[in-house]
């Protein structure tokens, strides 16, 4: 089974080069699977034609500027194998991560795997706020035990992330790729998710297909995407009604359904319980990511 794992590329000079290595440090022999980079035209510079140039990997370039869901399609087109593998620039494998998507495939009745995520900045208040966000808004996170979703049970799904996911080729052509309306707002990874869960596409997440984040850790740049998470969000509770019918997705995605945490939530829910600067802190996070996914929800 050969594996084509496909890395969006828009700049990623601070994190491209370690994410490539990551996937050359595979357990699976290098015949078995292939790295394609696809690159958004517009993110193009020097340093990152350096990067790509110092790795033995496949490049292709957009013919205009296309964000995730055309970016997604394009790679899809110019892979060979049988199944696709997505990964982010500012993401790293674990070593086992294509051994993990391989076995999954072989081993179980399922077209789509997808994983889990860490942060790599795991002591960071950045990272303990996205860990409760998790815990406060939905009252649950990612189980580590594998579970299988399908049409019967998909209210019970975890979210779907580019970040890290596979799907074996021929569900495109049968339920279609990507929708590549949602342009630089994301959304178009769980849009595509539920279109397959409606499809009665079995998808199974595996704790073991494990990536880290390395995600910045700058506040502008993590409320310009706190901003347009909520606009993408919004975008999809218009368009997509039946979405709303879950009850994890209401309550973990802001954009979609606002909803503003009181103390009192975050308070009962933060453990062990929290200093009182910790918990001014954790509130003025989520008051302000709350306001962002609002001005999106009003101004897009």
């Amino acid at each position: 089974m050969k594996v084509s794992v496909i890395v969006p590329v828009f700049k990623g000079e601070r994190t491209l080069d370690n994410c490539l290595d990551s996937l050359e440090d595979q357990t699976i022999p290098k015949n078995s699977y292939e790295v394609l980079t696809v690159v958004d035209k517009e993110g193009y510079n020097k340093k990152t034609e350096e990067i790509l140039n110092s790795h033995k990997i496949r490049v292709i370039f957009s013919p205009k500027r296309l964000y995730y869901g055309g970016i997604r399609n394009l790679s899809i087109k110019n892979t060979k194998g049988e199944v696709i593998a997505f990964i982010d620039q500012d993401c790293y494998a674990s070593n086992r991560w294509i051994e993990v998507i391989t076995k999954d495939f072989e081993n179980y009745d399922v077209e789509m795997v997808y994983g889990k995520r860490k942060s790599l900045w795991e002591n960071t208040k950045f990272k303990r706020f996205k860990e409760l966000e998790y815990t406060v808004k939905s009252g649950k996170a990612q189980e580590n035990e594998k579970r299988i979703f399908s049409k019967n049970n998909w209210k019970e799904a975890y979210i779907v992330s580019g970040q890290n996911m596979a799907f074996k080729r021929e569900i495109c052509d049968k339920y279609g790729f990507f929708d590549e309306q949602y342009g630089p707002y994301g959304s178009e990874d769980l849009v595509f998710q539920f279109k397959l869960l409606l499809n009665n596409v079995k998808i199974m997440f595996d704790p073991e297909m494990l990536v880290t984040h390395d995600h910045p850790l700058n506040f502008f740049e993590w409320l310009r995407k706190s901003y347009y998470y909520g606009v993408g969000n919004n975008m999809v509770s218009k368009k997509k009604r039946i979405i709303l019918k879950n009850k994890w997705i209401r309550q973990y995605f802001p954009g979609i359904c606002p909803r503003f945490t009181s103390p009192r939530d975050i308070f009962s829910k933060m453990k062990p319980i929290p200093s009182v600067i910790d918990f001014i802190e954790f509130f003025s996070m989520e008051s302000t990511d709350y306001f962002c996914k609002m001005l999106a929800r009003f101004t897009k």
